[in-house]
């Protein structure tokens, strides 16, 4: 009776630590390679598994103990211990709040049956075994709990990969059903999310337009969108493309097979993954080679990237981008802009066509970078048959995305500048540029810095300090080890150390800031790490 009671407190604290395994492997897209990759970054030892390594040892060495009172001593410190270790994981788990709790899909709910199915065999088993055999065997299960969660992942996957075929399979056949649908492909390093809303907003004046979703930009989150949402009188859809591995672009063009495709820019996102700039370019490029023949292709003049892929004979090319002196190439931008200024309300600029037309717009966007997003966004629209200037009107009514240089003013009077959706280092330097830009008393950043850089995070973060000590009056970092690389930019561009502050989490850095923040101020939030980057 014993043996049974020790075996299961031990399963049922190993499945209790496996609803936050769940939670870091679904931040992790479901990756095995990746999730190990950061469990090991993240590695360290914790009271509660010291707790649970007392209770183990508590409960063998009442085994060989005679004297029944100390026996009965030994046991139920061994509970208690047990009980410890459950309460603190769940400390820590209360200590750092979920930004975004773990959505329990139906991927989540079959994961789960599978390790109910493991732990009533890891029960059984371990009840058959000796006493202290069992015991060790239950107590290694809620040691390494994520092995069992991996384990039930591993058994899952032909069932996933079944359910898989079927929903892409449906979503083919959707697309079948609207021959004359105009499908939009959209990727790039950054900027993606921006060109998708802003052609939707464009576009939706004059046709019924369907864009994916948030980031749904993975083989299945498009999947997911055709079969939730496209409907017989669509006449177009945008499909933002993301990729974190080769191979990821062509799986959603063979997919959508688009007609018109658009790469925003091409640096280095993904470097641990991608491993190099060669491969993330070859991966964007998957783009331009699914566009379907007879399609159109979209060239940013501004990105020498983007510039030097290969070209192809069967589909109509229109390079677009910032004031045409900065192509980096001889082809003249048909589309292009001009006299750019930022103020506190947005920004401004001409935008100028090969033909000779030429339009003043304005946008409620920060920065010269969105503007580029634009100018895309607009040489689309453009052979889509909406007129330039009917596009002014249209650019100013577009607000901008949630979390990506979007901008409010508090009730305390200072402006708060929110890029705090996964920050890059070419986003992270135009982001830090508009905040110079910006009117305003003191400028202050917050930042837990970028991640996913390979090899060149230190090196690139460093260099974000370096701008940051530019621009900013104040720094708050969040996180002390992650953001190391920043504090040795920050220090030796000779910042002060009076005015660089390091928190623990986000809301230690809120705190101090509204210690510093005064009336005129301008903030930027710069970047948003995952529950999974917690320290």
């Amino acid at each position: 009776m014993i043996q049974h009671m020790v075996v299961v407190c031990l399963c049922g604290l190993s499945l209790y630590k496996n609803q936050r395994d769940l939670h870091m492997f679904q931040q992790n897209s479901y990756r095995p390679e990746r999730y190990m990759k950061w469990r090991k970054a993240q590695e360290k030892i914790h009271g509660y598994d010291v707790a649970l390594l007392y209770a183990i040892i508590l409960l063998l060495t009442q085994l060989y103990v005679t004297y029944q009172p100390a026996k009965m001593t030994l046991m139920v410190l061994g509970y208690l211990f047990i009980a410890v270790s459950a309460l603190g994981v769940n400390l820590r788990i209360a200590a750092s709040p979920e930004k975004k709790k773990l959505v329990y899909t139906s991927r989540v709910k079959r994961m789960n049956a599978t390790l109910l199915i493991l732990y009533a065999c890891l029960i059984a088993i371990s009840l058959l075994l000796p006493f202290a055999v069992g015991i060790v065997f239950a107590g290694a299960t809620a040691s390494f709990s994520y092995a069992v969660m991996l384990k039930a992942n591993w058994l899952n996957k032909p069932i996933e990969t079944h359910i898989n075929h079927n929903f892409i399979s449906d979503a083919k056949n959707r697309l079948k059903a609207n021959p004359n649908l105009i499908v939009i492909g959209v990727t790039g390093s950054y900027g993606k999310t921006s060109v998708k809303n802003i052609l939707y907003q464009l576009l939706s004046q004059k046709y019924n337009v369907l864009m994916t979703p948030e980031s749904y930009n993975t083989l299945l989150g498009v999947t997911r969108t055709i079969r939730e949402r496209l409907l017989p009188t669509h006449e177009i859809f945008i499909v933002e493309m993301g990729a974190k591995q080769p191979g990821d672009i062509k799986e959603i063009c063979d997919l959508v097979n688009p007609s018109i495709g658009i790469i925003t820019s091409i640096g280095p996102q993904h470097l641990d993954t991608f491993k190099s700039m060669a491969a993330i370019k070859t991966t964007k490029g998957e783009l331009f080679e699914g566009v379907k023949s007879g399609g159109s292709i979209y060239i940013n003049v501004n990105d020498e990237h983007i510039m030097s892929l290969p070209r192809r004979q069967d589909v109509d090319v229109t390079y677009f981008g910032l004031d045409e002196k900065h192509a980096l190439r001889s082809e003249h931008p048909g589309y292009f802009a001009t006299a750019i200024y930022l103020d506190n309300k947005g920004t401004h600029f001409t935008c100028k066509t090969n033909d000779g037309q030429s339009e003043e717009m304005a946008t409620k966007l920060l920065g010269a970078h969105n503007i580029g997003n634009m100018i895309g966004g607009i040489a689309i629209a453009c052979d889509l048959d909406i007129k330039l200037r009917r596009l002014n009107t249209l650019l100013y009514d577009i607000e901008p995305v949630e979390h990506r240089l979007s901008y409010r003013t508090t009730g305390l009077n200072y402006t708060i500048i929110d890029d705090a959706f996964n920050a890059n280092p070419v986003g992270s330097k135009n982001a830090v540029e508009v905040l110079g830009q910006m009117a305003g008393n003191k400028k202050i950043i917050i930042t837990p810095g970028m991640i996913e850089l390979g090899e060149k995070q230190y090196e690139l973060n460093k260099a974000f300090g370096k701008a940051i000590a530019g621009v900013c009056d104040y720094t708050i970092l969040v996180g002390p080890k992650q953001t190391q690389p920043i504090q040795d930019g920050l220090r030796e561009a000779g910042y002060p150390e009076a005015h660089l502050n390091v928190a623990q989490n986000l809301k230690a850095a809120f705190v101090i800031l509204n210690q510093i923040v005064e009336e005129g101020d301008v903030v930027l939030l710069e970047n948003d790490l995952p529950d999974a980057y917690n320290e």
